[in-house]
């Protein structure tokens, strides 16, 4: 929240979600209808958003993982759906 209670959204997470939006439009995922699960792997060099087994990780990555699930999903919205509520269950790991 920002100065009388406006919402604010940095610029760097403005342009996380335009990168996210933006990776998955060229490599033109469907536009899903229906509910969804999403898997995503970030990395200090990019997001793959795939399906890949869990083990034991270590990281060098500060965020914390349910702001970069968030910025996420919205950088989706319009891309790979039209509204994130379709989406009934995330699996994100930090490498």
């Amino acid at each position: 929240m920002g100065r009388g209670g406006r919402v604010f959204t940095p610029k760097a997470t403005i342009e996380f979600e335009n990168h996210i939006r933006d990776t998955y439009t060229h490599a033109s995922g469907p536009l899903y209808e229906d509910p969804v699960h999403v898997d995503i792997v970030y990395t200090r060099a990019e997001t793959e958003i795939t399906i890949t087994p869990m083990g034991e990780h270590k990281t060098a990555l500060v965020a914390d993982v349910d702001n970069l699930i968030k910025a996420t999903l919205d950088g989706l919205q319009g891309a790979a759906f039209m509204n994130d509520r379709i989406v009934h269950s995330v699996t994100a790991v930090k490498q």
